[in-house]
């Protein structure tokens, strides 16, 4: 709630669920994406090297492809729609948890984006949120669309009193539910959150490598990332979200076995059953 942090290509199930409720891709809709993109001096790359490809937006999520996903809402979506769009999923405002401290993120005002800051927060660079506010959307995913006010306080100790918390409608476009959830899903059974996934559940979420800005230098750092994983069991009894992050590690570590063992246990404790 109190920590700030670019989120990297978890930011990348925002982008495309945007993509999915405007209706002008599909998770089967192909993409040319070529080696690397240029923008206002600047390189925009995927973390591995390629030739020119084609993969479809499940595959882009799948892989986690930098060029796939800001392509995909560069061509089919628009930077400005876009912005809209992460206005509507709530995710410049604070989520209102009842516990003091919560850190409102930073977003630049829409009239002062260029084109690389287009592209970089489409994978989640240039923007920065607390964990809460990507928790309450992922959670949004497996709740018809509706956002949940996250809180501590069951019910008011001295009265008894149960309060009521607000919900939000932040995904009007109910179609796009199923197809981001199954790409999520595709995310685990055949890209980069292999190790989240459970015997018998169908896990869906997405990982991510986010650079950290040089406080004292300017640009990114070189020695360290911040890696996090967010994701859900589709499908099931539960509508438990798990959010798992590791803070300035190297690049090549990975949190999704820690989404694992923490949705293993809660499948266990709570009787979460397949559905």
């Amino acid at each position: 709630m109190t920590n700030l942090f670019e989120p990297g290509s978890i930011f990348k199930t925002v982008s495309a669920t945007a993509i999915l409720e405007e209706g002008t891709m599909t998770p089967d809709t192909e993409v040319k994406c070529p080696p690397y993109l240029e923008a206002d001096g600047y390189i925009v790359s995927d973390a591995w090297d390629h030739d020119e490809v084609t993969w479809d937006l499940r595959t882009i999520l799948a892989k986690s492809s930098n060029i796939g996903i800001s392509l995909s809402v560069e061509d089919h979506l628009g930077f400005s729609k876009f912005y809209d769009y992460i206005l509507k999923y709530r995710l410049n405002e604070l989520t209102g948890i009842d516990y003091p401290g919560e850190q409102l993120g930073y977003l630049l005002d829409f009239d002062y984006w260029s084109r690389v800051q287009g592209y970089n927060v489409t994978f989640g660079q240039g923007i920065s949120i607390n964990a809460m506010q990507i928790l309450c959307f992922y959670g949004a995913i497996i709740n018809d669309g509706y956002a949940v006010t996250p809180h501590f306080l069951l019910r008011k100790p001295q009265t008894g009193e149960v309060p009521e918390w607000e919900t939000h409608e932040i995904i009007e476009n109910k179609k796009a539910l199923p197809k981001i959830t199954s790409m999520l899903q595709s995310v685990v059974t055949e890209g980069t959150g292999e190790d989240a996934a459970i015997e018998g559940y169908d896990c869906a979420g997405k990982t991510s490598t986010a650079e950290i800005y040089d406080e004292e230098n300017g640009g990114y750092r070189t020695d360290a990332v911040n890696i996090a994983f967010t994701g859900f069991i589709a499908n099931s009894s539960s509508n438990f979200v798990c959010f798992c992050s590791a803070d300035e590690v190297p690049a090549d570590r990975h949190v999704t076995a820690m989404f694992h063992d923490i949705m293993s246990h809660a499948i266990d404790r709570y009787n979460i059953v397949p559905e």
